[in-house]
């Protein structure tokens, strides 16, 4: 069941980040975070912290020691973006065979 409310973006996003900061701290990556105060959106509070840990956790987990992982939140087109990103290796993405 999902308990849907108009959410201040910068404080869900904050808050999950500064929990999960330590992990961070542990293989001495950098962490940025950058969010727009102002944005808000129309989420399920814990849903929103479970997708923000899980970005979050993924690029910490895989960023080498010394790497940086950035956090922002911004407003584009309209929309509430979130960006995670890492100084770790890219996913591959396959490409089709013409």
């Amino acid at each position: 069941v999902f308990h849907l409310a108009t959410l201040p973006l910068a404080g869900v996003v904050g808050e999950t980040i500064d929990e999960l900061r330590p992990q961070a701290d542990a293989k001495g990556l950098m962490v940025y975070v950058a969010i727009d105060g102002d944005l808000f959106v129309v989420a399920d509070r814990e849903r929103m912290r479970q997708v923000v840990s899980n970005l979050f956790t993924n690029a910490v987990k895989f960023t080498p020691p010394g790497g940086a992982v950035r956090v922002t939140c911004r407003e584009r087109d309209g929309m509430a973006r979130l960006d995670v990103r890492d100084t770790g290796a890219a996913i591959a993405v396959p490409t089709a065979n013409p």
